[in-house]
């Protein structure tokens, strides 16, 4: 019994929840700010916080389309089995709209973490075509301008998005994911727009 036990935290808490939390970035709460409120932006930043950090890595537009493709998989596997096991701990849990969910807990972020690269993988498209490798404040001005970007519209929920959300059925971790997805492709005219004008300043 304490051997299962052990395993199914071991798995939980060692692998489960490290993937679905980004390394358990969705666990954090702003100052002030009641649970289940916050994690999402912390994720978005996070991971903002780490490409901009791998500056230097000069990582190709293909390296990090195959990254992109890479979490969006391990997040629609792991999504669902993570928040059953945050389920079976806790019961359901509070979103920061004050509702009570059994499902896309504020708590799992990696979708957060998809979007942010969906929304970035044009800077490195941009970058290994357009002949000229951004400068460091360059490179992190576009990546500043892509986390604003997703945030606004997966926190905003425009059109297609709210749909998603709203019709999908939660309980899949495809439905979960893909409207981080939808908001991170919404993104990508702003950030081309915002490459441009990083062209037209130097």
């Amino acid at each position: 019994m304490k051997q299962t036990k052990f395993i199914n935290n071991f798995w939980g808490y060692g692998l489960l929840l490290p993937i679905s939390t980004f390394l358990y970035t969705g666990m954090i709460r702003f100052p002030g700010m009641k649970r289940g409120s916050g994690g999402g932006t912390i994720t978005s930043i996070f991971t903002s916080g780490l490409l901009i950090a791998m500056y230097d890595w000069h990582l190709s537009y293909i390296t990090m389309t195959i990254i992109t493709l890479i979490v969006g998989i391990i997040g629609i596997i792991n999504v669902g089995q993570a928040e059953r096991f945050l389920r079976f701990k806790s019961g359901e849990r509070p979103r920061h709209t004050g509702e009570i969910v059994k499902y896309d807990f504020n708590e799992t972020t990696i979708d957060e973490t998809w979007g942010v690269l969906v929304a970035t993988c044009l800077i490195y498209i941009a970058n290994d075509n357009f002949g000229y490798e951004f400068s460091f404040w360059e490179f992190f001005s576009l990546q500043i301008v892509a986390l604003a970007c997703f945030r606004i519209f997966d926190i905003w929920k425009p059109g297609p998005i709210k749909w998603i959300e709203n019709k999908g059925n939660l309980e899949s971790s495809i439905i979960i994911m893909i409207d981080d997805f939808v908001a991170g492709v919404f993104a990508i005219p702003f950030v081309a727009i915002a490459i441009l004008v990083v062209y037209l300043l130097r």
